[in-house]
């Protein structure tokens, strides 16, 4: 990965929404883009890239935001990334 002093569009989240709207944009040779999302480059991390993973990054703050609904008889968690993924 490149980092550009000037890019034609920045997207801001890396999930699903923002990298097909990145890809779509990219479709353009000419275009550059760049992909903000929350936390550090994980790329490489084989938690992430190893498919069956992913769920052990649940509850763990490095790459999860952990919202919990409001109190209930049964309690939702939310899991929000904070990493590329799509």
């Amino acid at each position: 990965m490149t980092l550009q002093q000037e890019y034609d569009y920045v997207v801001v989240g890396g999930g699903t929404a923002g990298l097909v709207l990145a890809n779509r944009l990219t479709e353009d040779p000419h275009v550059e883009v760049a992909v903000l999302e929350a936390g550090s480059d994980r790329l490489k991390d084989p938690r992430i890239t190893t498919p069956g993973l992913t769920s052990a990054l649940y509850d763990n703050p490095e790459f999860d935001w952990i919202f919990r609904s409001t109190p209930q008889v049964s309690q939702i968690s939310l899991e929000k990334s904070k990493y590329i993924e799509g």
